[in-house]
């Protein structure tokens, strides 16, 4: 019998309860801070009416409490509803309306954003205490296989997203054959980067939390930019990454990309993948690429194929069937075809969903009786064309239908078009996908009762459907070629560019500098020879994928700032060029600059310099960096580790003074860093509850700016599993891109020391002290005074925020505290403000 993927995490957590289960960019958290906060998270939702079949949406950004959001929702009994955080207002309260779920589980940043749809909004950050007052044990629900897991979203043929139910044993089975044929284990990393709205985020949080590996949550919106993304693969050790074709090329196209080499396995799924593509993202990482394929209504995937380097060309082939999955080629008459022959792809098995919700209609029309299975069983129409290969491997040949899939995405073309029918301006409207300049694109004919720009529709689309639903080219018409029966003939509709060109659109050469430093920019990044000051990027073949690679090179190659959101609104190059002409501004780059005096802070070090006058020694501001070192690491490896790390940067030694009533960093001379050190002495490890008093007493001993010093470790000794070394850093010295480098640097320096080699860490040009006295001398009062402009009737009527006139007297120090590398003492852990209680560090802010 299927056993639900929560209770396999269940387990995994009673073996492993110590090892790292979820990490985001601001904390991680075990196996056992996960279970715990699941089981808490159902009892929150079961004392609020959640039960059995019910729904629950969820509307959070990525991390480690989405995780034990998801989990607490199955234990309660309920199915989850993913909401993305960054779709429309209009587009989350329809999904909350047709669902009739009567809670949303949010934070408080996003209360507004789904308050429109009737359901509660429970803001889990806001509850945090009331959860935490509830059992750590799980609630007493039997979860049958049978029961829904989830409710996700697709765009939909009569305009209406329609949702589709999959059941546990569905995803579970799914899930249990990734982790069986890939063999994921403790030692894997998985990147957790895939939108929640999309099924295949899935197997991304729950693959390896059934397997004792790490779930790494990209950073919110990392997905949109592909030179960071290829930066959290390297610096996160990702193991495991999958993604469509359209997003892996521009990761294949990074310079970066050649860093991956902890990649073992890289998923590609949603299109078509090429061999060429497969081959560029397999050489340079050493790992194994698989090409899936599934729709929306299996769960995830139904069928697999490795990526074999000895293909030169053409598509990948989507495989053979996964683990009690059966695929069938079939032709109209729904008999299987011979080998060779074109017929629509069938599914069945323990995968297919339920169906869609609330649409009985739609429900018997795509899920039909199998008459190769068993009484009862269905097929699912996948409506996409395949045929089998001689080798027994299935070819996918694209839709039989209106369907369409642009970057991954299947889309309706109906909803679009209602969305765009929904324009005052606008009579009609039809929607199909054409190849362009770089791949498929959507394209949107139109005809209207006056001329729309095609900026002012992508804004309007944008309030009203997903960034991956909204056209690249808008193509104006007088009427549209019908067929005899009077139906629009979409077989007959122009291309873009001949409309353009009847229409008078002469190419029209870039006649300022700003003009033609944009048209040489999109030449390079689109790959196309000859841009006009007229021509659109978007109707070019560029896309929102492509958006963030475009400011930025407008950045680099202009000096000046550009914004990421002046560009969804400006997609010509006149228009792109008038940005760069009106915002542009000679960026001094950051050099480094003379340590004889003090310097000034930065404006992040001194809200944080402001913050502990208030609260002088508070632990509110103790950043976390834990590291699992490898075994055979010895005391004196981590002492030489943490003070060549002190001695690299400044920022570590930097103590903040007084200098004419005005804070002032000086940065000091290298000195050895605090190290304590906790022999164990037993084979298996200290228990949960040692380590998390030993953890506690570092989150609650807070630094001394002035005197310093910023940062100390915590060694412990003795597991089977290597030593683990916790590190504590005051926030002003480090945030959470900033401890990536640091675990990076300190895990080399560790193994240089071991292996007694230099280590392989190259030279920094400049510090932060440097970048704080850059930012500060660009900050002129014509800059402050802009910015105040602004903030002056932003801010008008808010009340007055009263601070504290007295200055707290900092903390006495404890005696009796033990010194470096002496054994541990037992003591009661000091909680954190914010922290929570439990083993979570405390939870410190971004600078």
């Amino acid at each position: 019998m299927t056993v639900p993927l929560h209770e396999l995490v269940a387990r995994q957590a009673a073996r492993t309860p110590d090892a790292v289960a979820v990490a985001d960019e601001r904390q991680e958290i075990t196996y056992a801070e996960l279970d715990r906060r699941a089981n808490r998270t159902a009892h929150l939702l079961r004392a609020r009416g959640i039960g059995t079949e019910s729904l629950v949406a969820v509307c959070l950004p990525r991390s480690v409490e989405l995780a034990a959001v998801l989990l607490g929702v199955w234990r309660a009994g309920a199915a989850y509803v993913p909401l993305d955080p960054g779709h429309p207002r209009d587009r989350i309260a329809w999904v909350l309306g047709d669902t009739g779920t009567s809670t949303v589980v949010t934070e408080e940043s996003l209360v507004d954003l789904v308050g429109g749809g009737g359901a509660e909004a429970l803001a889990i950050d806001l509850a945090a205490a009331e959860r935490d007052a509830l059992p750590a044990t799980p609630p007493p629900v039997a979860v049958d296989p049978s029961a829904a897991a989830y409710v996700i979203y697709t765009s939909g043929s009569t305009g209406r997203p329609k949702g589709v139910v999959v059941d546990h044993a569905g995803i579970a089975n799914r899930v249990m054959w990734t982790v069986g044929e890939h063999k994921l284990g403790e030692a894997d990393r998985v990147l957790q980067k895939t939108s929640l709205s999309f099924d295949a985020a899935g197997w991304e949080l729950f693959a390896p939390l059934v397997s004792g590996g790490v779930v790494v949550m990209a950073r919110p919106g990392a997905e949109r930019e592909p030179a960071t993304l290829v930066a959290e693969v390297a610096a996160g050790r990702i193991t495991v990454l999958q993604g469509v074709p359209s997003v892996l090329r521009l990761l294949a196209d990074e310079p970066g990309w050649t860093e991956c080499t902890t990649l073992r396995l890289v998923f590609s799924a949603g299109e078509t993948l090429s061999a060429e593509l497969a081959r560029r993202l397999a050489e340079p990482t050493g790992a194994q690429v698989w090409n899936t394929y599934g729709p929306t209504e299996c769960s995830i995937d139904v069928t697999a194929q490795p990526y074999d380097p000895a293909q030169e060309a053409g598509p990948v082939p989507i495989g053979r069937p996964i683990e009690n999955m059966r695929v069938f080629v079939l032709d109209s008459d729904g008999e299987p075809v011979p080998i060779g022959v074109v017929g629509e792809l069938y599914a069945a098995g323990v995968g297919v969903g339920r169906g869609y919700l609330g649409r009985p209609d739609l429900t018997a029309e795509r899920f039909v009786p199998d008459p190769f299975g068993a009484p009862g069983n269905r097929l699912y129409r996948t409506g996409d064309l395949a045929r089998w290969r001689p080798d027994g491997a299935l070819e996918f040949l694209g839709r039989g239908d209106q369907q369409v899939k642009v970057n991954g995405v299947r889309i309706e073309p109906a909803e679009v078009e209602a969305a765009l029918q929904a324009h005052p301006d606008l009579r009609d409207a039809v929607v199909v996908a054409r190849e362009g300049h770089a791949g498929k694109q959507l394209v949107a004919y139109l005809v209207a009762r006056r001329q729309v720009p095609g900026d002012e529709l992508r804004t309007f689309l944008r309030e009203r459907l997903p960034e991956p639903l909204i056209p690249a080219v808008f193509v104006p018409m007088d009427a549209f070629p019908l067929t005899t029966s009077g139906k629009v003939d979409r077989g007959a509709l122009p291309d873009p560019a001949a409309v353009a060109a009847e229409r008078g659109a002469a190419y029209l050469a870039p006649r300022t500098p700003e003009e033609r430093l944009v048209a040489q920019v999109w030449e390079q990044l689109l790959g196309v020879e000859r841009v006009g000051a007229h021509d659109d990027f978007f109707a070019l073949g560029g896309s929102s994928l492509v958006l963030t690679r475009l400011a930025n090179a407008l950045r680099k190659a202009s000096g000046g700032e550009v914004q990421l959101r002046g560009l969804f609104g400006a997609a010509t190059v006149e228009a792109q060029a008038k940005l760069i002409a009106g915002g542009r501004e000679v960026v001094p780059p950051v050099t480094r600059v003379a340590r004889d005096e003090p310097l000034p802070l930065s404006t992040g070090q001194h809200r944080l310099w402001f913050l502990n006058q208030m609260h002088p020694g508070s632990p509110e501001w103790v950043a976390p960096l834990f590291l699992r070192l490898a075994p055979g690491t010895e005391a004196h490896h981590v002492h030489a580790a943490l003070d060549a790390l002190e001695a690299r940067h400044e920022a570590l030694r930097t103590r903040y003074v007084t200098v004419d009533d005005e804070p002032r960093q000086v940065v000091a001379d290298p000195r050895p860093v605090e190290l304590r050190i906790v022999d164990d002495g037993d084979a298996d490890g200290l228990s949960a509850e040692q380590l998390e008093l030993l953890f506690a007493e570092q989150f609650a001993r807070g630094f001394d700016l002035v005197d310093g010093p910023l940062w100390r470790a915590l060694l412990v000794r003795g597991g089977a599993a290597g030593p683990v070394l916790l590190v504590t850093v005051h926030h002003i010295a480090t945030d959470g891109w900033s401890t990536v480098v640091l675990e990076r640097e300190l895990r080399d320096l560790c193994a240089a020391a071991v292996e007694g080699r230099e280590p392989q860490l190259a030279e920094l040009p400049v510090q932060y002290a440097d970048y704080a006295s850059w930012q500060r001398a660009r900050l002129t009062d014509e800059v402050i005074e802009r910015e105040l402009a602004y903030w002056r009737p932003t801010l008008a009527g808010l009340p007055a925020l009263e601070l504290p006139t007295d200055r707290p007297r900092p903390p006495e120090r404890d005696p009796e505290a033990p010194a470096c590398g002496s054994p541990s003492r037992p003591g009661s852990p000091t909680r954190s403000p914010r922290s929570g209680g439990g083993t979570a560090p405390p939870r410190s802010s971004r600078c």
